[in-house]
């Protein structure tokens, strides 16, 4: 039983796909809510930072770079570029990542490979591209949960499987066999 709210139909397909396992019948029920996708959405804005933020964090880490030779700490870089520790780290490790600075303990330097605006220009270009990606795959998932379509057949449309029609089994196709005026 799905209680939260997945992220994107791949991770729901994933989860989904342990029911049964063992080899015994399984059902998967996925309860949601219209305010689950704020939910997701807030997760989705805390891991993909506003350009501008990355900018001032590139700006201050390479400002500082000139000033301190044994690199700087966090909280030196926060509060440099004027961000809270926990925004100022996820750009951090998205710059890290990208083999723009290094981390050595609870210090990081930039490396003066990478330091240069158009390298910076070109990782949050991608930066954008991913953190849009990830929002059109919630959007997906929550037209999904939505939708009064053939599970089956929505799940194979998107993972671009052949359309073998309709299933029959899931409350998509059992509400469209059951009449409305049939009582439980």
């Amino acid at each position: 039983m799905h209680w939260q709210f997945p992220d994107s139909l791949e991770s729901y397909a994933q989860e989904a796909g342990r029911a049964g396992r063992d080899g015994r019948p399984a059902r998967c029920v996925l309860l949601y809510r219209l305010e689950d996708k704020r939910v997701q959405s807030f997760f989705l804005g805390g891991k993909y930072p506003r350009r501008e933020e990355s900018q001032r964090v590139f700006t201050a880490l390479f400002r500082l770079a000139q000033d301190t030779a044994g690199g700087v700490t966090m909280t030196e870089l926060a509060a440099a570029c004027d961000l809270g520790e926990r925004r100022t780290r996820v750009i951090v490790e998205h710059l890290t990542q990208a083999d723009v600075l290094e981390r050595t303990g609870a210090r990081m330097r930039m490396l003066r490979a990478k330091a240069n605006g158009a390298e910076l220009g070109r990782l949050l270009d991608e930066f954008e591209a991913r953190g849009h990606a990830d929002r059109g795959k919630l959007d997906e998932m929550m037209r999904y949960a939505s939708s009064t379509a053939c599970r089956v057949r929505t799940m194979s449309a998107y993972f671009a499987d052949a359309d073998g029609g309709a299933c029959g089994r899931c409350d998509a196709c059992v509400d469209r066999l059951i009449p409305a005026t049939a009582s439980l």
